[in-house]
């Protein structure tokens, strides 16, 4: 990939806000939608059997809250967003997995009541296919902005002669 940041820099920015705005859809559409019905997401968080009935309502309430201001951090390109994406994506991953171990066969509620892929047996599975696509891409963004001119950016130089902030 590195041929294509030193002949098409535009390329690599616009693969980075293409990745970033969907990210950001699929987060925002999430997040609102179970806004919107917040004791139904507590329902599916209950079904998972992960948290005590009591504080379900308002664990759905600050998921769904968080993946609203995840997606306006992929909008506006906040540092650290898609790391941050990526980290709640391995969250839902877990989560999902854990499901799946248990037996399971629940909507898992990513996308609040109205969930197109709805069906009565193995939601759970194309949840987890699909979200290990968005995985996927959110480590394509990280690695893509890991490259300038053909080079892997250094993370961390511990023998920089430059002060440290």
């Amino acid at each position: 990939m590195g041929w294509i940041n030193k002949k098409f820099p535009e390329i690599k920015s616009l693969m980075d806000f293409g990745g970033r705005l969907g990210l950001a859809l699929v987060f925002f559409w999430s997040g609102a939608a179970k806004l919107f019905s917040p004791v139904q997401f507590a329902s599916t968080i209950s079904d998972f059997g992960l948290l005590p009935d009591q504080i379900t309502i308002v664990a759905a309430l600050v998921i769904s809250a968080l993946e609203v201001l995840l997606a306006i951090g992929l909008l506006t390109n906040i540092r650290g967003a898609v790391a941050m994406a990526a980290g709640a994506i391995v969250f839902f991953i877990i989560i999902i997995g854990y499901g799946m171990f248990i037996g399971l066969d629940i909507d898992c509620g990513c996308f609040g009541p109205g969930n197109p892929e709805s069906s009565p047996h193995g939601e759970l599975h194309s949840a987890l296919l699909r979200d290990l696509a968005l995985l996927a891409l959110s480590l394509f963004i990280m690695a893509n902005r890991a490259v300038e001119n053909g080079k892997l950016k250094p993370v961390i130089n511990f023998f920089s002669k430059q002060p440290r902030y």
